[in-house]
């Protein structure tokens, strides 16, 4: 074999070698996504790559193989910039060229890509003459980039904003601070005074320069200033987080000129690093102390003149009951000539009107016990499962007579296996027949009253009674229950003249004391409804 065939083979070896090399080195290219350029400086003659072209959209032999072709598809405002760079690595002011620029693609759009190269041939006299390098798309990291830049810039304008709302908000909530009306003021951890508002000012006669950065005692009376200490060391190292002073008599503030006053005082503590400031909010109550002591003595006195007016009340309706159970039983015989018969029958009438004026004020004596004895809640309640059926058939006994004689018609309609009411039978039988003879004298001839007793949803016993008669005026509806109050009505003034306007307050200290809930629903002319509403405690269920 000659050496010329050795040779041959030799660089075939070599040649096929270097291709395998070159398929290797495309291989990592493609897989690395890096489009490559190799550029002759000389001639202008750029080499790009496949992978270069495609990542601008374009086949391979659309982009001009020279410089210029690089240069249209520049983007203007990235130009100068990358001329520069470039223009650096090529006057070997730095080592490698590095820039990041946009590319115009087939359609139209810009694509950010970052080239990488450098010289890697020299002319004798060190001119360059070629440039090599890679370029990798990069349009996702600077898209990314820019929101990340939109988002700061997005931030910074909020934070911005929320600063200056927080200014505002401080500066607000300080004018706030300095015009409230009750003193406030906070201090260190070991009662330094930090702030003290105008109120405080108005309140302790110090100007804020006289007072800031001294201690909280200074506004305390001597003889309980260990225990303030003493209490706000307790307050600091425990758990609660605020505590409130009420009025006692040693809650006591002291004013520049000495004076002192009654205070309420609540204080709160928070916690900064690590230190507690004392937050106090300080009210005057010297005036309305002044008034609860007063308004004590004026109950202590209007107890003792109720007792005393019960008590009168008590001894007095012994006193003229007496005598006047003699004067109705006498009335009452000689109304019936016991003895014998009266020659003159006007005598008669005399006894007649004797007699009913007797048991009218008999009756006057013993309503007036009974209200006073409520007031005085000296009444014997002897209170048990009642049957509401029973006491209500006992009361319409008693008064239908009076509403036979009125030509009044009256039903009772009580709800089937109605539960009992726990309550005292006399009282209830007082309500229900006070009520119902009501009912009667202000309902004219002809008329109707019912008696209706029902269980609501809500399990509370109703006791509702109605009537046609004359009704009430909305505006006189608050006054029925006051003593001695008669609504006057000019279309049925006979009514007005029975009764001692007693009744219907009778009834309202009942259900008061009962804790029960009266309304009455009334119109002129038309009839009136009483409903009274006792709480469901009271309904006992049968079993």
């Amino acid at each position: 074999m000659g050496k010329s065939e050795l040779n041959n083979k030799s660089i075939q070896s070599l040649l096929a070698e270097l291709a395998a090399v070159n398929k290797r080195n495309e291989l990592v290219l493609q897989a690395a996504k890096l489009g490559t350029w190799d550029w002759n400086i000389e001639t202008g003659e750029v080499i790009f790559n496949e992978l270069w072209t495609k990542m601008l959209g374009y086949e391979h032999h659309e982009v001009m193989a020279h410089v210029d072709g690089w240069s249209v598809l520049l983007h203007p405002d990235d130009a100068e910039n990358t001329a520069q760079e470039l223009q650096k690595n090529l006057d070997g002011e730095t080592s490698f060229y590095l820039n990041e620029h946009r590319l115009k693609t087939k359609a139209g759009t810009w694509l950010w890509v970052q080239a990488r190269g450098c010289v890697i041939e020299y002319s004798e006299d060190g001119k360059p003459l070629k440039h090599t390098g890679t370029m990798i798309n990069i349009n996702k990291l600077k898209i990314r980039e820019e929101q990340l830049l939109q988002s700061k810039n997005l931030l910074e304008q909020e934070v911005q904003a929320r600063t200056s709302e927080l200014v505002a908000s401080e500066e607000k909530f300080s004018s706030i601070l300095q015009l409230a009306p009750e003193g406030i003021l906070t201090t260190s951890s070991n009662g330094i005074i930090q702030l003290f508002n105008e109120g405080a000012q108005k309140l302790f006669g110090y100007s804020e320069d006289e007072i800031i950065g001294k201690n909280i005692t200074v506004l305390i009376d001597n003889a309980i200033r260990d225990r303030h200490v003493h209490l706000m060391k307790g307050f600091k190292d425990g758990p609660i987080k605020k505590i409130h002073m009420a009025a006692r008599n040693d809650i006591k503030a002291f004013r520049k000129d000495g004076s002192s006053f009654f205070a309420k005082i609540s204080i709160s503590k928070v916690a900064i690093k690590d230190d507690v400031i004392f937050a106090a909010i300080i009210h005057d109550i010297t005036e309305l102390t002044d008034n609860q002591n007063k308004m004590i003595v004026a109950t202590r006195s209007a107890e003792l003149a109720n007792r005393a007016k019960t008590d009168f009340l008590a001894n007095m309706s012994h006193e003229l009951r007496t005598p006047l159970n003699a004067i109705i039983g006498y009335a009452q015989m000689i109304e019936q000539e016991v003895i014998g018969p009266i020659g003159n029958k006007h005598y008669l009438d005399y006894a007649d009107a004797i007699h009913s004026s007797g048991l009218h004020l008999l009756s006057l004596i013993q309503d007036i016990l009974d209200i006073s004895k409520i007031e005085a809640k000296k009444q014997d309640l002897r209170e048990e499962a009642l049957d509401l059926t029973s006491v209500a058939d006992a009361c319409s006994i008693m008064i239908r007579e009076a509403m036979k004689a009125a030509d009044i018609k009256f039903t009772t309609t009580i709800e089937a296996e109605l539960p009992q009411l726990f309550a005292d039978e006399k009282s209830i039988k007082q309500i229900f027949i006070n009520l119902l003879s009501n009912a009667t004298k202000f309902t004219p001839n002809g008329g109707k009253v019912s008696l209706k007793i029902y269980l609501s949803e809500a399990g509370n016993i109703i006791c509702e009674v109605t009537d046609t008669g004359i009704g009430i005026s909305e505006e006189d509806i608050p006054n029925i229950f006051l003593p001695f109050t008669q609504i006057k009505n000019q279309q049925f003034p006979l009514a007005t003249q029975k009764g001692t306007g007693l009744g219907l307050t009778i009834v309202k200290s009942f259900v008061d004391l009962y804790k029960a809930e009266m309304i009455v629903e009334s119109k002129l002319n038309v009839g009136t409804c009483v409903k009274i509403i006792f709480p469901s405690e009271r309904t006992i269920y049968k079993h």
